[in-house]
């Protein structure tokens, strides 16, 4: 008896990536970056891999009876939809609060990296003792942007001298 399915075989792709056949999700990608789906019916089909804070692949292949299709490298390697920002804080205690350049709503930025969406952000850095500084950041998918806020210590006036003793 003759096979009436097809397999598909991803190797090298993105792990955790959720793999969809013609919209439907199938399964997700092995921390290995395999996957292997069975039972495809032949024709036409569209493979999807997606995952968050990637961008999406469609990959149109036709499917034939008793084969395999095989899928790697570039064609499952999802690039990341997002912008990694490192920054450099001066003090190292310095408040550094984020928003997106169209949005008022501000976020605390915790640690010294974090993954960002493409876009416009504005970046303000605080301290007791140090004058405020702002700055901008294009943020591009998949790259990574460093940041330095080395804030400036405000100078405190001197004391006035004693006055001189009356004699």
């Amino acid at each position: 008896q003759l096979p009436r399915v097809a397999l598909l075989q991803i190797k090298e792709a993105t792990p955790a990536a959720e793999v969809l056949l013609d919209q439907k999700p199938i399964g997700k990608v092995a921390d290995d970056g395999t996957f292997t789906g069975s039972g495809i019916s032949p024709g036409d089909h569209m493979v999807e891999l997606r995952r968050e804070n990637y961008l999406p692949k469609r990959l149109q292949r036709q499917f034939i009876a008793g084969k395999t299709v095989e899928l790697a490298g570039g064609d499952v390697v999802l690039a990341s939809a997002v912008g990694t920002l490192r920054l450099t804080r001066t003090p190292a205690e310095a408040a550094v609060v984020y928003r997106r350049a169209d949005e008022n709503q501000t976020h605390e930025l915790r640690g010294n990296q974090m993954e960002l969406p493409p876009g416009n952000y504005l970046f303000t850095a605080k301290a007791a003792g140090y004058s405020e500084k702002t700055e901008r950041v294009a943020v591009a998918a998949g790259e990574t942007h460093s940041l330095e806020l080395a804030l400036a210590r405000v100078a405190v006036a001197a004391p006035p001298p004693p006055p001189a003793p009356k004699i």
